[in-house]
């Protein structure tokens, strides 16, 4: 969700520095889909990951002149990330600048199709915490981590959510809350605190006005010596590391 967000927030400019306009956007699957089109930009199409890697496969070998391939690590775009074995180059930069080709100062598109969530009243407001523990592409936290946070916010009168999707269930003494894409920075704001494990999710609420907390696993960025938390840190949230022996602390 997060390669997609970045994507999508500097997408217009690219269009409007290559002259061109945008006929539509695919990506692999429903929620990635919902994540392009929080910035209104085309119509947007679901494939499953075969028929994303068949279109790929045609449009490289035909050349296709109204095709663009925004990917990051692939080496029909750009060999940007071998510089990452030297200098620490954040994954959004990445994007901006050698996807993209755009200024380091570019600001990326804010997410324009919003809506409110449906549930929204079942939400005591400002006395909430919404809590994201999965991600299907980043390391899982150790449940202690989460039972933590539970209990702290539990024991001062706060109602705690777990954010779920399909088969995902709850944390223990938490209600299941499962807002779509287009509906989480109303859900989150209604609450009143946001934390979870630094996944895409993080990246979709990253304008949301409430305390916004991310939780880094301590690993590596593929193979170099930057940290996750080196790549993917956020302005304006409390970026954490989760080390062994890891403690929370409400402020």
């Amino acid at each position: 969700l997060g390669h997609i967000f970045y994507r999508a927030s500097y997408l217009p400019w690219y269009w409007r520095q290559s002259g061109g306009s945008i006929w539509g956007i695919v990506t692999v699957g429903r929620a990635c889909a919902q994540v392009a089109g929080l910035f209104g930009a085309g119509e947007v199409e679901a494939f499953s990951q075969t028929e994303m890697d068949e279109t790929v496969q045609a449009a490289l070998y035909s050349h296709a002149p109204d095709v663009f391939i925004p990917h990051q690590d692939r080496p029909y775009v750009v060999n940007l990330h071998r510089a990452l074995y030297m200098k620490c180059i954040p994954l959004e930069k990445i994007y901006c600048c050698g996807v993209f080709g755009l200024p380091a100062d570019t600001v990326p598109y804010k997410p324009s199709c919003l809506r409110p969530y449906g549930d929204l009243e079942r939400i005591p407001r400002g006395r909430s915490v919404i809590i994201s523990p999965y991600a299907k592409s980043v390391t899982a936290l150790p449940d202690s981590v989460w039972r933590q946070i539970v209990r702290s916010y539990s024991e001062e009168g706060y109602q705690c959510f777990t954010n779920v999707a399909g088969e995902e269930e709850p944390l223990p003494d938490t209600l299941p809350i499962s807002p779509g894409i287009p509906e989480m920075q109303s859900a989150v704001e209604r609450a009143g605190t946001f934390i979870g494990i630094r996944s895409g999710i993080c990246d979709v609420l990253r304008e949301s006005a409430c305390r916004k907390v991310a939780l880094y696993p301590d690993y590596n960025y593929c193979d170099t010596k930057w940290k996750a938390i080196d790549m993917y840190r956020l302005e304006g949230w409390e970026n954490i590391v989760v080390k062994d022996g890891f403690r929370w602390e409400k402020n």
